[in-house]
């Protein structure tokens, strides 16, 4: 996928053969009819129920997001989940690294315990 300052593009692309077998983005005339801006959420949303649609159509059910270098929030974000809504296997959504879920972490790991012997 890639994210500019007004227009999010994502491909589906078969590196092995180095072909694109789905596109979609917010420069379709189609895709941009109902958007109020093509640089928000919303826009990443469309996108990726479009994209995930467009796959149904080639026959791709799993497929990796390839950020581009930009962080997975935002847009990016929208999108991913509204290709996994919308049947694209894209893995397991991520969590921030920097939020504490308690059942994701041993207790035993959790903290620092009291029986550990520091070194000087």
């Amino acid at each position: 996928m890639f994210r500019s300052a007004k227009h999010i593009y994502v491909q589906l692309i078969d590196d092995v053969r180095g072909v694109t077998l789905a596109a979609a983005s917010t420069v379709e005339p189609a895709l941009r009819e109902g958007l109020e801006s093509t640089s928000n959420t919303t826009a990443g949303e469309v996108i990726g129920a479009a994209i995930a649609e467009r796959a149904a159509a080639a026959g791709i059910t799993i497929a990796v997001v390839d950020r581009g270098g930009h962080l997975y929030h935002g847009r990016v974000r929208a999108l991913a989940d509204a290709a996994r809504k919308g049947g694209l296997d894209l893995g397991p959504a991520r969590r921030p690294k920097n939020k504490s879920y308690g059942d994701d972490v041993p207790e035993e790991s959790a903290g620092d315990s009291g029986d550990q012997q520091k070194s000087a």
